[in-house]
């Protein structure tokens, strides 16, 4: 699990951003890896990246990877997302953050509205959806939602939710269904700033 320590959400009055890089390993041995960090601004540009290459983590432990130190002019948007991955082949991890230059969160629910491409396939216990930003702005905390009723006995578990994307970027989640046939699955998306519920 790669995360990040930072000590404010909201860094109005700040000159730079920090943060540190944390990598916790709880397997075994992770050898010849790849730490990214990268600040993305509302519509998904690269405002700062650095990447960490022949990195090994012994098992049963935490690593300090690094402390970033960023300045905050480098960043137009009053939301930024700070991204990190750890991969070794294949990703093995990924975290992202969202931040803003304000004195609290408001500026998170001042994003400009952005619009989300849904691709829905259905087989036995399973739903397969490829979510994709088509918009100019990142989509803030999308969130899958079974739309029946609160009473029925059906129920569906995500692999993700609550995730934000940049422009253009999709992210593929599978749903588990749990005794729910597929002509009765019933899903809703949406983000903070999309108009409203996607029912597919």
């Amino acid at each position: 699990h790669i995360s990040a320590k930072f000590p404010r959400i909201a860094w109005a009055g700040q000159t730079d951003f920090t943060a540190e890089i944390w990598v916790n390993n709880s397997v075994d041995s992770i050898e010849s890896s790849r730490v990214l960090i990268q600040l993305l601004d509302i519509n998904g540009n690269t405002c700062y990246e650095s990447i960490y290459d022949d990195l090994n983590f012994a098992p049963n432990t935490t690593t300090s990877v690094t402390e970033i130190q960023v300045s905050l002019d480098n960043i137009a948007s009053d939301v930024f997302f700070l991204n990190i991955w750890l991969a070794s082949g294949e990703t093995l991890s990924h975290n992202r953050y969202s931040i803003t230059q304000g004195t609290n969160l408001r500026p998170l629910l001042e994003v400009p509205q952005t619009q989300l491409s849904i691709n829905r396939q259905q087989s036995d216990n399973f739903d397969h959806l490829t979510i994709t930003n088509v918009g100019e702005h990142a989509a803030l905390f999308i969130w899958l939602e079974d739309a029946h009723s609160v009473q029925s006995n059906n129920y569906v578990y995500w692999e993700d939710n609550h995730f934000c994307l940049m422009p253009q970027e999709t992210r593929h989640i599978t749903g588990i269904w749990e005794d729910t046939p597929i002509d009765n699955r019933m899903i809703q998306v949406q983000a903070w700033n999309t108009e409203q519920w996607s029912e597919i």
